[in-house]
């Protein structure tokens, strides 16, 4: 009796294109008051948070290695509402979308500011 294996359906998993960006990624509005801090290097979020930055950050410089963008985890605390919960967030600032092709799945919500930062 020997082991035979079942075979499986392929499975893919693709990232988000930029024209949907994904559940996760906002578009944010510089107009928007909105209160950003630092993250404590001891939590616990912090190794997953900068995971998730560098790979924002990799594929903006395999798609434009010249283009000017910065991701950055950090802490975001709605103003508005009487329970803010402080929450992990990637700051991405970019200077045009079309310097992502694909936006990576991260674990973290990503805002996203476009233009000059």
């Amino acid at each position: 009796m020997s082991f035979q294996p079942t075979p499986q359906a392929p499975m893919t998993f693709k990232p988000h294109t930029v024209t949907e960006l994904g559940e996760n990624w906002t578009l944010c509005d510089k107009t928007t008051p909105i209160q950003y801090s630092t993250i404590p290097p001891n939590a616990p979020d912090t190794p997953t948070a900068e995971a998730d930055a560098r790979k924002i950050m990799t594929a903006i410089r395999l798609k434009n290695s010249w283009a000017r963008a910065n991701a950055i985890p950090c802490v975001f605390t709605p103003i508005d509402g009487f329970i803010a919960q402080p929450t992990t967030v990637i700051h991405l600032a970019i200077q045009s979308l079309n310097d992502i092709e694909m936006a990576p799945i991260t674990k973290f919500p990503v805002h996203v500011y476009i233009g000059r930062h």
